[in-house]
């Protein structure tokens, strides 16, 4: 029987020959998000950079994979799960995968993170459903887990109640905010109450785990009380007033706003955001159109790119629609419904780069079971898509440095739902 070492080196390496994008030891942290986001789509299990890393030996460590995560190597190379896989050892019978066999991203977690192309697809995709390393629900008893939001305000804190039931002697019990595992909160088994503080807004699945498994979700709905305007900062962002987002009758965030708090989008890599969470009546991703129009008004220094990342949120999901500067399109991506990613790697996204010395009119519509997105009344894209019914809830801007959007509408087969052209308060 082979050893435990020798049996990882083997999957690990049938992983890399399905992935497909070459000998590990040339990946990027990037390549190991979208690694992530592969096992994920395959799998239902979404395994932390970190954790993957660890198994490549780019960071150190002294501990072996836990369970989970070895089953969900497994699945990805099509077995059952381990065990499976080890029998197959013993067989000699491990899968080989041809080169090109990549399959569709996806992603529930995101494909970037606080902040750089990195956390920003955390915050964008919010990732409704599942979280870092979790395994898929295992029931342990009957469980009630329910949630009641506190304020009107942002940042917002959350009331859980629970009642875990036949849960194992000395189990490790968790309350999980949203996708992000990291954000867990421990809490003693006999408790029946525990209390959580939102920084931003959105439509979140939090989740009771038990050892490390999702056990029960509620939804925790979390508005805006009109629009929102952030510098995003990990895990505190800052918080603006209403009158330094209104800007020339736009909605925007200027360096000279930035300059009070201390931030210089020369020096460091900078985000600001615009949310509006809100009930925009019936307005659902089977039949509806957004226009707006939206420039970045920051081209030095890290943001030569210029970035713009616009998400649609609706429940359980975001559509997620980029812009950047002509020369960057190459690493742009688009999020669709259940979380399909389009990879501008391997999709040209060449439209989605435009010239921000003007305002871009972007544009996103489903129609006849595709997505179809024009920039400037141009078709840039379009894609097939499941068809999907499900209300939208709100609508998130990111900019790279600082941007400025003019105007905002949706509508649906009988017309405008809501449209918003921005004024000075």
């Amino acid at each position: 029987m082979l050893s435990f070492e020798k049996s990882i080196a083997i999957c690990l390496k049938t992983v890399e020959e399905r992935f497909d994008k070459g000998g590990s030891e040339q990946w990027s942290t990037q390549d190991f998000v979208q690694l992530a986001e592969a096992i994920h789509a395959k799998t239902g299990t979404l395994l932390s950079v970190s954790t993957l890393k660890r198994l490549w030996g780019k960071v150190k460590h002294n501990t072996k994979p836990n369970r989970s995560t070895l089953d969900a190597l497994a699945q990805y190379i099509t077995y059952g799960d381990w065990v499976d896989f080890m029998k197959s050892l013993e067989k000699k019978e491990p899968r080989i995968f041809p080169a090109g066999n990549v399959e569709k991203r996806k992603s529930k977690k995101v494909l970037w993170t606080v902040f750089g192309l990195g956390i920003l697809l955390a915050i964008l995709v919010y990732a409704f459903r599942g979280g870092l390393d979790a395994e898929p629900a295992r029931f342990f008893g009957d469980f009630s887990f329910t949630s009641k939001v506190i304020s009107d305000d942002i940042p917002n804190s959350v009331v859980f109640t629970f009642n875990p039931v036949n849960v194992p002697k000395g189990a490790k019990v968790e309350i999980q905010q949203s996708w992000d595992a990291r954000k867990r909160t421990p809490i003693d088994n006999l408790d029946s109450v525990a209390t959580s503080i939102y920084m931003r807004p959105g439509y979140f699945k939090a989740k009771l785990v038990v050892d490390d498994s999702i056990v029960a979700e509620d939804d925790v709905y979390i508005p805006t009380d009109g629009w929102l305007g952030l510098i995003e900062r990990d895990p505190k962002p800052i918080y603006l007033e209403s009158d330094e987002i209104h800007v020339d009758q736009n909605l925007a965030i200027t360096p000279e706003v930035l300059r009070p708090y201390g931030i210089d989008p020369l020096k460091e890599e900078t985000w600001v955001s615009f949310y509006n969470v809100r009930d925009f009546g019936e307005l659902y991703t089977d039949g509806f159109t957004m226009e707006t129009s939206v420039k970045n008004t920051w081209d030095q220094g890290m943001g030569k790119c210029q970035n713009v990342r616009i998400a649609i949120l609706y429940d359980g999901g975001a559509i997620i629609i980029p812009l950047s500067a002509k020369g960057c399109s190459s690493n742009l991506g688009i999020m669709a419904f259940n979380d399909q990613i389009i990879d501008g790697k391997k999709n040209d996204l060449s439209g989605f780069g435009v010239d921000f010395n003007e305002f871009q009119n972007l544009k996103c519509a489903f129609k006849n079971e595709q997505l179809e997105f024009y920039v400037n009344g141009v078709e840039v894209f379009s894609m097939d898509t499941a068809k999907l019914h499900k209300r939208i809830v709100g609508i998130v801007y990111h900019f790279e440095g600082s941007g400025a959007i003019k105007e905002l509408l949706f509508s649906n087969a009988e017309g405008i739902v809501y449209q918003e052209a921005f004024t000075s308060p």
